[in-house]
C-alpha cells in the first residue's frame, strides 16, 4: 500500500530560493513526485499551494502518441477556473450559430475530447473564504460515489459493506489564503489504462 503523504507534497512546495542553482535542483523533485505519484494507490490529481499547481486531466489515449505528448510542453497549462462556456459564432455564411464548448477546447488539440477532473469556481462578490473544489460529475457519478462531509471525502461501500473514501478533498490552513493547502486525491487507478495527464506548475 502506497498512500498519498501530505509531507512529500509539502517538501515540494516550500518557496523558491534566492540562489538560481539551488532552485533548478529542487524543482527536479517536482518532476520526481510526480513520477512516484503516478505508482501510488493514491494519485494527486490536483493540488494547489503556495508555490506549486498540479491539475490532472483526463486525456484520449489515441492521441497521447510522444509526438504529440511532446506539444504538450508548450501548450497553455489547463487552468482549475476554466469551464464549460456558450460560445456564439457567425458569419462564413452559415448564420448564427450557438454551442457548448468544454473546458479543453481552447487549451491544445491534444486535449481536445478530454475531461476536465477538478473545477474551482466562486461566486464574485458573494462567496467568502476559499474558493471551492469541484469535481467532475460522470466522474463521480461513474464510479459511483457520494459526498460525506465528514470525512471531507467522496465515499462508496467496499466488499464488506464499510465506507471507504476513494477520492479525498484536503485543505491546510495557512497564514493567508496564499499558503493554504488544497489537494485532491483518488484511489484505485494505479492498475488501470486510465490516461492520466499531470501538469505541474512551480514558481
Amino acid at each position: 500500500m502506497r498512500p498519498f503523504k501530505l509531507a512529500d507534497l509539502l517538501a515540494i512546495s516550500s518557496s523558491a530560493v534566492s540562489d538560481d542553482h539551488s532552485w533548478l535542483g529542487s524543482a527536479e523533485d517536482s518532476i520526481n513526485f510526480l513520477r512516484q505519484n503516478a505508482s501510488n494507490d493514491e494519485i494527486v490529481i490536483y493540488a494547489s499551494t503556495r508555490s506549486v499547481l498540479i491539475h490532472g486531466v483526463l486525456g484520449l489515449s489515441h492521441k497521447l502518441t510522444q509526438e504529440k505528448i511532446s506539444k504538450l510542453q508548450d501548450c497553455n497549462i489547463p487552468m482549475p477556473n476554466d469551464s464549460w462556456s456558450i460560445q456564439r459564432v457567425w458569419g462564413g455564411g452559415k448564420g448564427h450559430r450557438m454551442y457548448l464548448e468544454p473546458p479543453l477546447a481552447s487549451v491544445s488539440d491534444v486535449l481536445y475530447g478530454g475531461e476536465k477532473l477538478i473545477f474551482r469556481r466562486s461566486f464574485v462578490g458573494v462567496s467568502h473564504g476559499s474558493t471551492p473544489i469541484e469535481l467532475s460529475q460522470k466522474l463521480i457519478h461513474s464510479l459511483e460515489l457520494y459526498f460525506v462531509p465528514e470525512r471531507r471525502a467522496y465515499c462508496r461501500l467496499d466488499c464488506r459493506g464499510d465506507i471507504e473514501d476513494v477520492v479525498r478533498v484536503i485543505h491546510q490552513d495557512g497564514e493567508s489564503d496564499w499558503d493554504s493547502l488544497d489537494a485532491v486525491v483518488i484511489r484505485g487507478l494505479e492498475n488501470t489504462d486510465i490516461p492520466i495527464i499531470m501538469f505541474s506548475y512551480r514558481n
